[in-house]
């Protein structure tokens, strides 16, 4: 488990903006850190839709409950892991649960399914955290290839892309729902609060600004259930 705050600063590119990134990366000595990942995340709420409401409303502290994975949709080894997501301002940790089944185990399993199953074991474990003492309900899923790249140590830059909706809200299974594809590139730098100033120093020569954004609020929206901008 994992519960160490750090900034993180998040810029949404067109494809112009995104080329320019790459430039900058390389002028600043960015390097990468790791081989590009496909990422899957399952995003649950409570029957309140507590995360939902926090977000839009701005709330500086609050937390969202996801599923991880990485790999191929159901790669029968995908590890799994539930992160409880939480900010605080642009502050930022998760704390990491580890899944004991596979992903491959639930390939053909309707979505309401997958969910009792991970939330059956979680509360059995006697693993405690105020996210998950509610109901929560599979909301939506996410799937993106995501580039690491190091400026320093201690400054991480990650690049998604090819991000892909799904709408999980039906009880369906999950490897029959149809995508829908999103096209912006999600640039999110991560640092502790001691490389704060450098770090800003190092955006500004982009002439980009930061900005909130969350890929769940963002799936939601497209799909028609909230509004968000």
């Amino acid at each position: 488990m994992n519960n160490k705050y750090r900034y993180e600063i998040k810029l949404v590119l067109n494809e112009s903006e995104f080329t320019h990134v790459l430039l900058w990366l390389d002028m600043i000595g960015g390097k990468k850190k790791f081989v590009d990942r496909k990422v899957n995340t399952l995003y649950f709420d409570n029957l309140a839709q507590e995360a939902i409401q926090h977000n839009l409303a701005g709330i500086a502290s609050r937390n969202k409950v996801r599923l991880r994975w990485y790999g191929d949709n159901f790669s029968l080894n995908s590890d799994l892991q539930l992160e409880i997501k939480s900010r605080d301002g642009r502050l930022g940790s998760k704390i990491k649960y580890p899944i004991s089944t596979k992903m491959g185990f639930f390939k053909n399993d309707f979505v309401s399914k997958i969910s009792d199953d991970i939330f059956k074991e979680v509360y059995s474990s006697g693993f405690k955290h105020s996210s998950i003492n509610d109901h929560l309900v599979p909301m939506l899923m996410v799937k993106y290839k995501r580039k690491y790249f190091e400026i320093m140590n201690g400054v991480r830059v990650t690049i998604d892309n090819n991000i892909k909706f799904y709408d999980v809200s039906q009880n369906i299974k999950l490897n029959s729902i149809i995508p829908i594809n999103y096209s912006p590139y999600i640039v999110e730098i991560k640092f502790s609060n001691n490389y704060k100033d450098h770090v800003s120093d190092l955006l500004r020569p982009t002439l980009l600004t930061p900005k909130r954004h969350s890929k769940y609020l963002a799936g939601l929206a497209i799909l028609g259930y909230i509004t968000y901008i």
